[in-house]
């Protein structure tokens, strides 16, 4: 969402038309994230008062931003955004959440979450090179992934993905996504494949009030977050003094 949000916010012919499938989630509720980015709080989006209603609708009106449910394959969401960017004159983008989750032509077929996967991936590609969409999909990850963190540490991020070794394949950019332990608002992202550039990692902070992500660095390494947990040391030691003091 924070990524179609900027792709779709860019300025003059930079900025794209964007698709966004989103099968795991209801319209509304990525409604009101774009509204949380537009500057509104999520009390404002529940509140539904109507003069701020008025203002939302007018701050999420410039935005290229189409919203597809689980009645659209990503077939048919790949051919509506293609003919609207043509209309517009513009690159379109499509986004899929998830891999597992959406339809396609093809998977109607399928009988297994393989086949499931593989028919949506390849239904992912035909958007990318017959529409020439920009495509994002987000994937579940298989349970050898996640299961411990040394799991974490030690897997090849690249076979991931669950239920298909097609979406290794089929990437041409692949992240993985992990929230450290204690760290709820922190996510580590390593980039496991990347045909256009360099792979490596890096850390974002997640603002859920603003439902915004900045740069950030290694959770222990940050001073702010050092001094913070000195000073809680420093008052769990001091109230095990004055409790052995009384």
């Amino acid at each position: 969402m924070i990524v179609a949000n900027h792709l779709a916010r860019a300025a003059g012919a930079a900025g794209l038309v964007i698709g966004l499938l989103g099968v795991d989630e209801e319209p509304d509720d990525l409604t009101v994230r774009l509204a949380q980015m537009a500057g509104f709080t999520i009390e404002q989006a529940e509140a539904r008062d109507p003069k701020v209603l008025a203002e939302m609708g007018a701050a999420l009106a410039v935005l290229r931003i189409r919203l597809y449910d689980a009645r659209w394959t990503i077939d048919d969401a790949a051919s509506d955004v293609a003919a609207w960017a043509k209309a517009e004159g513009r690159r379109g983008a499509l986004f899929v959440d998830s891999l597992q989750a959406a339809s396609s032509v093809a998977s109607a077929g399928a009988d297994t979450p393989r086949t499931i996967v593989e028919a949506n991936m390849a239904a992912v590609r035909v958007a990318s090179a017959t529409h020439r969409l920009l495509t994002v999909t987000t994937s579940e990850a298989n349970r050898a992934a996640y299961r411990s963190e040394d799991a974490a540490e030690t897997g090849n991020d690249l076979a991931a993905g669950a239920e298909s070794r097609a979406i290794e394949f089929g990437a041409q950019t692949q992240l993985m996504l992990r929230t450290p332990k204690d760290h709820p608002d922190v996510i580590h992202v390593r980039v496991s494949k990347n045909r256009r550039g360099d792979r490596g990692d890096f850390w974002l902070r997640l603002d859920r009030e603003r439902h915004m992500v900045v740069e950030c660095p290694k959770p222990g390494e940050c001073p702010e977050e050092q001094a913070e947990r000195a000073a809680a040391e420093r008052r769990a030691n001091r109230r095990a003094v004055e409790l052995d003091a009384r």
